[in-house]
């Protein structure tokens, strides 16, 4: 019966939980994300590839950058076929 009173008394003392058994304190939630960049700054160095190839329409071009991922082969076939 002794053995019961303490381990009860321990459980009372510790918070009523086993250590393993009490939860995690909340975490703080991460930072939020930046604002995205502006397309036109984010694809500077493509765009400028683009310009030189002769594609002129920074409109165009952004949004192929963008859909391709900055990838200037897939940006060049999307606006050869004319898909924007």
């Amino acid at each position: 019966m002794a053995a019961v009173q303490a381990t009860t008394a321990g459980a009372v003392a510790g918070g009523g939980l086993a250590p393993a058994q009490r939860e995690a304190p909340a975490r703080a939630s991460p930072p939020p994300a930046p604002p995205a960049a502006d397309p036109s700054v984010t694809w500077a160095s493509q765009l400028a590839h683009l310009r030189d190839m002769g594609f002129d329409d920074q409109r165009v071009c952004v949004h192929a950058l963008t859909v391709s991922n900055g990838d200037i082969d897939a940006a060049v076939n999307l606006i050869l076929q004319g898909g924007l």
